[in-house]
């Protein structure tokens, strides 16, 4: 079996990858494991099914460079592992919020409001802050 310890061979492997499976791979491995994002990938038919299974071999530091410096410099890539504290903050954060304010969130981000604008004004003290 091939060494895929170069960084150049895992950006190769992840460019077989449709672009949209790569960017909920991206989306996956910032919001659950490791393990669990590798299953989304899976999910996928033909070269992303054979490619999760190289990511795997290497683990989750080796991927997310060769991820960054295929998608970048349009997209910065998250590791889960590394931000897990603040993902269950947020997700109890989230969790206060009325579905009627979830939707307005989202809402809010789907019409291009930035991300944070969008936090402090739900999430913030009053008036946004």
């Amino acid at each position: 079996e091939k060494h895929w310890s170069c960084e150049h061979e895992l950006v190769t492997a992840l460019e077989s990858v449709s672009h949209h499976a790569l960017l909920c791979f991206r989306r996956d491995l910032a919001m659950v494991p490791f393990g669990q994002a590798l299953q989304s990938l899976r999910s996928n038919e033909g070269p992303a099914k054979a490619t999760a299974h190289v990511l795997y071999s290497v683990g989750e530091k080796a991927v997310i460079r060769a991820l960054t410096t295929l998608l970048r410099p349009q997209y910065h890539c998250w590791l889960y592992s590394q931000h897990q504290e603040a993902m269950w903050a947020c997700r109890r954060a989230l969790a206060s919020l009325t579905q009627e304010e979830q939707d307005s969130m989202l809402k809010d981000m789907q019409t291009g409001r930035s991300f944070c604008a969008t936090v402090r004004k739900y999430l913030g003290r009053p008036g946004g802050s």
